[in-house]
């Protein structure tokens, strides 16, 4: 009853939250209303999975595909860890007005089925809204351009007024240390512009600093002559290999317009062209139009690797400037009792891409899973910000004990040297437990009191709630147990294909549930509905049981237990019925849910599934 008790003023703290990388399909839409001959450009990206075995794109209903699928992949780095993804675009072209929708695309990756949204494109008989410069005021050199004169040769005039520049900040950067890319329009001429081919940037994470505004144009001026300049992409490009890579060129159709100088030739003045321009039904001769496909120049950029003379042992990829610290919610602690470390970097650099600093614990402390809080100006390069690591933890023994220090290692660009950062330990006194205290260090989010006085405070403050919570947990474990010893839990009919209808008698009369594997801790958060731990305890027991059962350590999918499964159990449910479970946890995980109904389901399938796997080989029976 005390061990409850403990658990429900500390499940008061709030819950550790397990991140997982989940594979995600994104799309991208260049126009989501467009006029008449306009072209829609989609991009579905699939995100942060390790494998992609399967893309199916819509229909494309009520649009007609010009170009795709178009393939491009690339990588990026997530906590240390590689992870490639895929771009797949299109070029549509609407059948008709109105408003058209898109249905979602769908993908299979890491096992898992994935969606994108669904996007309307809504399809105007008006002018497109496609990137077009405003017409330059009377006197602007621009105005003049427009006119084509005779003899003049409309290619070279093209080429002159409008073209796509890529810029780079840097052309040589170490492994981890950005580049700014900008990919920018510059044209001196009345025109509309289409994005048709993107870069992938192969070899590189990639961070997109700022989204085009392809109506608010900025003015430049480049070998002393003024354009118009559009903001086609700009990105921050995280090097992942050392090496020579090519930026790809991003390519561009452009219709443009020139009004032909027989029209203007009476006109004494720019303002009369301009009267002219604005005036409605112009005849259909003063108009010359030429369509070109514009693309930037590519651009090399040499990687250099970082040394390795003078590397530290535990340097993990970060490159920039940081600094570290750490603080600890409480310096009065007692034995069994949930606290938190607080571990802050902040700094400039790869930020996004760098894990966790190293933090030593002693045997005297039991520590979690951190909780990661960011803070970052990703419009600024490098990328400067903090990221915020709480670590819950309990201390195990009382007396004099060393809380532990946090150490982080990084490259300097600047000086190409390697920096170790470290804070320091503190030593501090812990109190042992009151006796009959429950020491079993249970813990969530870790938000300890940050001093004696608030400890006692919120004591006080939640014993009544508490005493009342304590009341209807028991109540609901004594029902829950009655009705459980009142019912016959059985597995599936398809999953019995190859196990005894009944447990032997020798069996049952043991546990079939060794105590470091027993199902009471879930069965008691079950009844609190805390689904955060819940399915954090079932996917323990499972890891737990697959490794020293059956060998199999690593539990990175579903897919991938049922797989390893298949061999030990064929022609079974079995391993399905295992996949089902993993994948259920991790996306509870994800985005935990009380939902009292799918809880105890997923309960009753791990009391099934553990009692399975835990079963002796001579227990089994022959496989159907």
């Amino acid at each position: 009853m005390h061990r409850i008790l403990v658990i429900l003023i500390l499940s008061c703290c709030g819950a550790i939250s397990a991140v997982f990388a989940q594979p995600r399909l994104t799309l991208q839409v260049d126009e989501r209303r467009i006029g008449p001959g306009g072209l829609v450009n989609i991009q579905y990206t699939i995100e942060q999975a390790k494998q992609v075995t399967r893309f199916e794109a819509p229909d494309f209903k009520g649009f007609t595909v010009l170009r795709g699928p178009d393939y491009t992949n690339g990588w990026t780095l997530v906590n240390g860890e590689m992870r490639e993804y895929v771009a797949i675009g299109f070029v549509l072209s609407p059948k008709s007005t109105g408003r058209i929708t898109i249905a979602a695309a769908k993908a299979i990756a890491d096992g898992k089925t994935l969606r994108s949204e669904a996007v309307v494109i809504e399809v105007t008989d008006q002018k497109s809204s496609s990137v077009r410069p405003s017409l330059p005021s009377p006197g602007d050199e621009p105005l003049d351009e427009m006119v084509l004169r005779a003899g003049e040769n409309v290619q070279e005039k093209i080429r002159r007024n409008l073209f796509i520049r890529l810029e780079v900040n840097k052309r040589s950067v170490y492994v981890g240390e950005p580049v700014v890319a900008t990919y920018k329009l510059y044209t001196r001429l009345n025109s509309e512009s289409r994005v048709v081919k993107r870069p992938s940037f192969s070899g590189f994470s990639v961070l997109d600093m700022e989204e085009p505004e392809s109506d608010q144009p900025r003015t430049e001026r480049l070998n002393g002559r003024e354009y118009n300049v559009y903001l086609l992409r700009l990105v921050q490009l995280f090097p992942l290999q050392p090496g020579s890579f090519e930026l790809e060129s991003m390519e561009v159709d452009n219709t443009v317009r020139f009004i032909r100088e027989s029209f203007v030739r009476d006109q004494q003045t720019f303002n009369g062209i301009l009267r002219a321009l604005g005036e409605e039904g112009l005849p259909a001769d003063a108009w010359l139009r030429e369509t070109v496909q514009l693309a930037s120049t590519p651009v090399t950029v040499t990687v250099k690797p970082l040394p390795e003379a003078g590397q530290p042992e535990d340097f993990s990829g970060a490159v920039g400037n940081f600094r570290l610290r750490s603080a600890f919610s409480s310096d009065a602690l007692v034995q069994g009792k949930a606290y938190r470390m607080d571990v802050v970097l902040e700094g400039s650099g790869n930020l996004s891409m760098i894990g966790a600093p190293r933090v030593d614990w002693s045997p005297a402390w039991e520590a979690f899973e951190p909780e990661i809080r960011e803070s970052l100006r990703k419009d600024l390069s490098p990328v400067t910000g903090s990221k915020t690591y709480s670590i819950p933890f309990t201390p195990k023994q009382p007396g004099t004990q060393l809380l532990p220090s946090a150490r982080f290692v990084y490259f300097d660009p600047a000086t190409a040297k390697y920096v170790q950062l470290h804070t320091d330990a503190v030593q501090t006194e812990v109190s042992a437990a009151p006796a009959g205290t429950d020491q079993s260090p249970v813990t969530r989010s870790g938000n300890a009191p940050a001093s004696r006085e608030a400890a006692d405070t919120a004591r006080k403050f939640w014993l009544i709630p508490a005493l009342v919570a304590l009341g209807l947990a028991l109540v609901g474990i004594y029902w829950w147990m009655t009705r459980k010893a009142k019912r016959k839990t059985t597995m599936p009919a398809r999953a019995l294909e190859s196990y005894p209808e009944e447990v032997p008698a020798q069996v049952t009369q043991l546990s079939l549930f060794p105590a470091r594997h027993s199902l009471a801790d879930a069965r008691g958060l079950l009844v609190m509905q805390d689904a955060g731990r819940f399915y954090a305890e079932l996917l323990r027991l499972l890891r737990a049981v697959l490794a020293e059962r059956h060998g199999i350590e690593a539990l990175q999918s579903g897919a991938m237990v049922e797989e390893a499964l298949r061999e030990r159990f064929p022609g079974t449910a079995l391993p399905s019925m295992v996949r089902t479970l993993v994948e259920r946890c991790q996306m509870a995980l994800y985005a935990p849910s009380a939902d009292t109904e799918a809880m105890e389901e997923d309960f009753r399938l791990a009391e099934e599934i553990l009692d399975a796997l835990q079963r002796s080989p001579d227990e089994r029976g022959p496989a159907a």
